[in-house]
């Protein structure tokens, strides 16, 4: 077996914190209210409040201490459900005066957090869930072995060593049945797959496109089949890369360009490939900007060419709903009202270059379900406002997170970490 990296965390993990913040259950922030914009804030959910300090733009939930009850885990951080009091800490908080300060053991707002993607995964198979992070674009991806119901030091694992790309995903790429990540690296576009005898062992990263400018700092990444072959293809800002049948490790997949962003500088977050209007044919799903404007779905016309649908542009009058907001940093895809359609759920990554740079930087910080309704024969967008003060970060999870078969959105970032329960 190969060497593994394994690294002590430097803290004292088996200290359970109480939490900074007690969450507030009170349902004060429950009420339908005309926010500043005009938007009706939806009563159909209740916010919890975790934490008002920036620990992390990523967030994920599973249950860690082997109690059958979810868990909350932000960054350096997670808490005990079903109360989310009790908070531990299993790392430290990786700080750098130019990047990330930290003061009073949390990241500053005007800068950034070593935390942009959290995932819960049971990554050593040895029945306690593990927490998976990536951290500043660029980073490593880290496993943190869980010690056995999350009491002890958790150890540290580099698993992969540089991920670039702005929204790195965890999905199974190629069938097996097993999840990679799906990331940039050394200007490839591509997947880190783990060694499913030896998963602690550092990941292969397979390469599908040719070399290019794309860096740590890309956007717009995902996967989907596209043209309808039952293959995942990848889908990036500017056009997309088709699975070939039978694909070896390491062959070059064929790509097509397409310009599923605003065109400018940055492209969005996370992409995604669904019917949307029911026609048989998979659609694309994303931002258009995640410093600017923009929610698309890009209209399959016959599995080669695409037409621009706006959900919502630079514009009120763009949405027909007047709804319009920026920095669309985080997308989740889940059916949120059990109608058997899926919803998109994204809000605003407020300061994501602090409070003067990119577009709006002090509009309020929205998060937002934009339900897809079908009806007489057309397909469209809902937007519901879900809060007016959280947002999204780069990461965050949308899911049933208490087990009552409705699903929930857990956010954190830059406001703090905040969960949205749904109320039956």
């Amino acid at each position: 077996m190969k060497k593994l990296l394994l690294t002590t965390a430097l803290m004292s993990l088996n200290i359970a914190l109480v939490a900074d913040h007690t969450p507030d259950h009170s349902g004060t922030e429950n009420l339908s209210l005309i926010a500043k914009n005009g938007q009706v804030i939806s009563a159909d959910y209740e916010k919890i409040t975790i934490s008002k300090s920036f620990y992390s733009e990523g967030a994920a939930y599973g249950d860690l201490n082997g109690d059958g009850v979810n868990d909350l885990v932000a960054g350096s951080f997670w808490w005990e459900g079903p109360e989310y009091k009790v908070k531990h800490q299993i790392r430290e908080l990786d700080g750098s005066k130019k990047h990330t300060p930290v003061k009073n053991n949390a990241y500053t707002p005007i800068k950034y957090s070593n935390s942009f993607g959290n995932w819960v995964r049971d990554i050593n198979k040895d029945g306690h869930n593990d927490i998976l992070l990536v951290g500043l674009p660029g980073s490593p991806l880290y496993a943190y072995l869980n010690p056995g119901k999350g009491q002890g030091q958790w150890q540290e694992v580099a698993l992969w060593d540089v991920v670039d790309n702005e929204s790195p995903q965890l999905l199974d790429v190629d069938g097996d049945g097993t999840e990679e990540l799906i990331c940039n690296y050394d200007g490839y576009f591509g997947y880190a797959k783990m060694n499913p005898k030896n998963p602690l062992d550092k990941w292969f990263f397979h390469k599908i496109s040719t070399k290019g400018k794309w860096h740590k700092y890309t956007h717009g990444i995902g996967m989907g089949d596209v043209n309808n072959d039952g293959l995942m293809d990848m889908l990036a800002g500017h056009g997309w890369l088709e699975q070939p049948k039978d694909a070896k490790p390491g062959q070059e997949w064929v790509y097509h360009k397409q310009q599923f962003s605003n065109g400018e500088r940055h492209c969005g977050a996370q992409m995604f490939t669904y019917d949307v209007d029911g026609d048989g044919r998979n659609d694309v799903i994303t931002s258009g900007n995640a410093h600017g404007y923009g929610l698309y779905w890009f209209k399959n016309i016959d599995n080669k060419s695409f037409s621009k649908q706006v959900i919502m542009g630079t514009q009120a009058k763009d949405n027909k709903f007047g709804v319009k907001f920026t920095q669309l940093h985080a997308i989740e895809h889940v059916d949120m009202n059990n109608d058997g359609l899926k919803d998109i759920v994204t809000g605003k990554r407020y300061w994501a270059h602090g409070p003067k740079g990119d577009a709006e930087p002090m509009a309020p910080a929205v998060l937002y379900i934009f339900q897809l309704v079908h009806e007489n024969g057309q397909a469209y967008y809902k937007p519901i406002k879900i809060d007016n003060n959280s947002g999204v970060g780069t990461q965050f999870s949308a899911g049933d997170v208490n087990k009552d078969g409705l699903n929930d959105i857990l956010v954190s970032n830059k406001k703090g970490t905040y969960l949205f329960l749904q109320k039956k």
